[in-house]
């Protein structure tokens, strides 16, 4: 017979010990592991919101493009959290566990938008082109200047236009999962502008 009585509250530092536990061994690929740990977490009493908050970030940081479905269905246990109770809820967050820890993995989003913020806190500041703002100025001394090339209007609906001023590969998709029919398209996107 299953028991499902609380344990007791576990301190600050096992708190974080267990998550840890828990978020490495879904990193990690290991859905019994991560069962374990978070069977743990939720006997002693871990509100089953925290747990999917947390999962809604490993979603995006450790699987990523290459299974896109982790994202909604991290936000859905968010969802189902608050409104379904303990003891039922721990079907849903074994369901997410064990689809996360056997999902493909790619932390290709989370360092793109590290190298982003790396890019700007170096003091790389760009003006955005007139093509590119709401509302483009028309040039006072009335030469013509470039304008939006709307990519709908070419093959593929992919346009040459430039949207920074600078090339910059922040994005390098993994061959991992969906992630690699991402890596392939944007090879085909090359391709056509350049």
């Amino acid at each position: 017979q299953l028991s499902l009585s609380i344990g007791t509250p576990h301190d600050k530092e096992s708190h974080y010990d267990l998550i840890s536990a828990y978020i490495k061994s879904l990193r990690g690929s290991d859905p019994n592991a991560a069962l374990y740990w978070i069977g743990r977490l939720l006997k002693n009493g871990e509100d089953p919101r925290f747990i999917a908050r947390r999962l809604i970030i490993f979603a995006s940081e450790d699987i990523g493009n290459a299974d896109p479905s982790a994202f909604p269905m991290a936000t859905a246990l968010l969802t189902a959290s608050q409104h379904i109770g303990m003891p039922e809820i721990r079907i849903n967050i074994a369901q997410v566990t064990t689809y996360f820890a056997a999902a493909p993995k790619s932390n290709r989003s989370y360092e793109a938008i590290n190298k982003v913020f790396s890019t700007i806190d170096e003091g790389t500041l760009y003006p955005v082109p007139e093509y590119l703002k709401n509302k483009p100025k028309k040039p006072l001394n009335k030469a013509p200047t470039e304008s939006y090339d709307y990519p709908h209007q070419h093959p593929q609906a992919i346009s040459s236009q430039q949207y920074l001023p600078k090339t910059h590969a922040f994005y390098q998709p993994s061959e991992h999962g969906k992630e690699a029919e991402i890596a392939e398209r944007l090879r085909t996107i090359s391709d056509l502008k350049y």
